[in-house]
């Protein structure tokens, strides 16, 4: 929280008009989905196909809680599987000796907290002896998945796409649109009673209450919902259902037996449900037994699943709207299509990078846009137009890189999300710091939101009427923030200085975006600051878990030594993050963005028109802006690859031109250079002692030097 009072008054006072940031004329495209993938300049082999070097499945063990499972770029869909795993946050577990309980639609990823979501379960039966015989519960159905040579789950992922195979070989596939997924269970060949149950109450916490679900003997379209608890804190959400099913291949018919089931016992023939006790009591959920393929050859059968947060008429709305059909190869190819566009803006040269290195840079960008999620039309609270994103886990994880991200290739997303904020802090009073299903989280609090406004409006100032954003409604909210407090919220006051006095906490010691250069007057000077970052380094105070942390290695360019940046930078790369299911250091949370800025030699500073510079892990690379319609490229002369430990190599920036003239500083670039598609050339060097420059403003700006006016 320390300096967001300083970034709300920079970002009122552009709203007020002062200080205009210089960006060029452009047309704004305002539907993602139009743009298309990138007019890429010559000199760097296109990538048509970046969700192929995506590993989804990176950071599923060991507390990283990635969603492996099938969605589009911020689908409120998140189709997954859900294992009994510990930490199943996402549902998925990459460790095989964990069991499948299910396929829910409903995830978050990269979460801590209670487990969020994971409701609206299907599981298949290859064979029970009876239908009353089925066991329906979640603990006696759990079944393992088949394994690899290699030990490794017989499971894949790809953007837009999941399957498995059980150990009694029934495959599970996985595709998704926006508020609808689609799944398609494979029987093996010779089934004769092909079983499918829904589950209606076991959501990752197992916390439902007031269930309620019928289903219609003719058809097998299940509609049902419940009340569900947050993630954070003690708030409650509502979420609904409607399941339809269809043979892949041959006319499926009326379910050959159906019913309820509660605990351990279905009824056959019975079609409703509805639990008037308030708590969790039982388990509860439809079963059918459809008729086989016919020919005795494997059976298919395909499972549409709408979801919403209003109510199961409007599930089934979105089901037929989004997935008529139920073509599963179309709904994955489109899915797959969105992804790319997206991945496609911003393009990397290969040669001379080690594959991982590569792949780990396209499933970092990757994760950055698993969440926030569009839930716009499924917001319960209140009737809005505008756009209504959630899954906003949380702000102050993800204001300091993946926003800026998303303003470099996706700055038309980042409008509706901010609008969305905008319209919560109209009807709520407050914009939102922590958010899941519908429910404000009550959870380490601040005003976070407050730079994600400002690093908007601070880069797209001129084109935020024609991207919707009110600049008056969007200084209002701010002002909400900055001016409006509950009682009794703090009697010590707001205390924004207060991070001069800050003693013993390493970390927000070193963090102070704001004025860096005063902290370093304060911390003795140049020297004794960089003293100061090497033993926090050097005796591992460094937290590569927390975000707070993220900066500090690029703090050496506030002290003239950009070279022990780019060393501390890469060192952190090589020790924290692999394409391993391990390959994270903790939550996911802002890890997606914050490696792919160290990957791209970057690091942001939010609600700035700067952006911090190091070396690039590749040759070339360039980003494709939507809104400015512009490509700017960055080229490293020198480029000799990169350094496995991180250490040493011809990595260090030297010099600095753009467009072909020395640029000011060799340690960061405005904004401008991105809004009018610039050519950045960079020269490396092996020697780690290079400097920011000579000029007056070479070093990184600070309010104190006169900085960010």
């Amino acid at each position: 929280m320390i300096g967001i009072g300083i970034t709300i008054a920079s970002a009122v006072a552009l709203v007020c008009g002062q200080g205009p940031v210089t960006t060029a004329s452009t047309t704004v495209q305002t539907t993602a989905s139009t743009i298309p993938g990138a007019p890429q300049p010559s000199g760097i082999p296109t990538i048509a196909d970046p969700s192929s070097l995506v590993i989804p499945f990176i950071g599923t063990t060991n507390g990283g809680h990635v969603f492996p499972g099938a969605t589009i770029p911020h689908g409120l869909i998140k189709a997954g599987m859900d294992t009994d795993s510990p930490g199943n946050h996402a549902g998925y577990d990459g460790d095989p000796k964990f069991n499948v309980t299910g396929f829910s639609q409903l995830h978050d990823s990269g979460t801590g907290g209670s487990i969020p979501l994971s409701n609206f379960k299907l599981f298949p039966f290859l064979q029970c002896s009876t239908f009353e015989k089925c066991p329906t519960t979640i603990v006696n159905r759990k079944i393992l998945r088949k394994v690899l040579p290699d030990g490794s789950p017989d499971d894949f992922a790809s953007p837009g796409y999941f399957s498995t195979n059980l150990t009694n070989s029934i495959r599970v596939e996985l595709t998704a649109t926006r508020r609808t997924a689609l799944h398609r269970y494979t029987f093996p060949a010779g089934t004769t009673h092909p079983r499918l149950l829904v589950d209606i109450t076991n959501d990752g916490q197992r916390s439902s209450t007031e269930p309620q679900m019928t289903l219609d003997p003719n058809t097998a379209r299940v509609q049902g919902g419940a009340s569900y608890a947050a993630s954070f804190g003690p708030g409650r959400y509502k979420a609904f259902t409607c399941v339809d099913f269809k043979g892949a291949g041959y006319d499926l018919g009326k379910p050959t037996e159906y019913g309820v089931w509660l605990s351990n016992f279905p009824v056959r023939g019975t079609t409703d449900l509805l639990q008037v006790y308030y708590g969790f009591i039982s388990e509860m959920g439809a079963l059918f037994t459809f008729p086989p393929a016919p020919g005795g050859g494997p059976t298919s059968i395909l499972v549409r699943v709408g979801v919403s947060f209003i109510s199961a008429s409007q599930a089934c709305a979105n089901a037929q709207e989004e997935i008529p059909d139920f073509d599963f190869e179309k709904v994955h190819a489109d899915s797959r299509a969105q992804w790319n566009d997206l991945l496609a803006r911003i393009q990397v040269d290969t040669r001379g990078v080690e594959e991982e290195t590569v792949k780990l840079f396209y499933s970092s960008l990757y994760r950055t846009h698993i969440s926030p999620a569009d839930y716009t039309g499924e917001n319960p609270k209140w009737n809005s137009t505008e756009p209504y994103y959630d899954s906003l886990y949380c702000n102050w994880d993800t204001y300091r890189t993946l926003y800026p991200l998303m303003s470099l290739h996706d700055p038309v997303t980042l409008s509706k999300i901010v609008r969305g904020m905008i319209d919560i802090q109209k009807h709520e009073g407050w914009l939102p710091e922590c958010r899941g299903a519908t429910v404000m989280h009550f959870i380490q609090g601040g005003s976070n939101a407050d730079p994600i406004l400002a690093e908007f409006f601070v880069k797209f100032q001129k084109q935020a009427e024609a991207l919707q954003v009110s600049a008056t409604d969007l200084y209002n909210a701010l002002l909400a923030d900055a001016e409006l407090q509950p009682p009794n919220w703090n009697l010590q006051g707001r205390q924004a200085d207060l991070w001069k006095e800050l003693g013993s906490p390493i970390v927000y010691s070193q963090y102070v975006p704001q004025d860096t250069a005063t902290l370093i007057e304060l911390q003795g000077g140049p020297e004794s600051f960089i003293a100061r970052l090497n033993f926090i380094f050097d005796q591992d105070y460094f937290e590569s878990t927390n975000e707070p942390s993220q900066q500090m290695p690029f703090m050496y360019h506030y002290a003239n030594r950009p070279g022990l940046s780019t060393q501390r930078s890469r060192q952190v790369i090589a020790q924290f993050f692999n394409t391993s299911t391990n390959g994270l250091p903790g939550n996911d949370g802002a890890m997606g963005s914050y490696a792919a800025f160290y990957l791209l030699g970057l690091y942001p500073l939010p609600a700035t028109s700067q952006i911090l510079l190091s070396s690039p892990y590749f040759r070339q690379i360039s980003f494709f802006n939507p809104v400015f319609n512009t490509t700017t490229k960055i080229v490293s002369k020198g480029f000799a690859g990169n350094p496995l430990d991180g250490t040493g190599g011809q990595v260090f920036v030297k010099s600095v031109a753009v467009n072909g003239k020395p640029y000011k500083s060799n340690c960061y670039l405005d904004w401008d250079v991105f809004v009018n598609g610039s050519l950045v050339e960079l020269t490396l060097t092996d020697d780690i002692t290079v400097s920011c420059g000579t000029g007056r403003d070479a070093l990184p700006p600070s309010i104190s030097t006169g900085g960010y006016s």
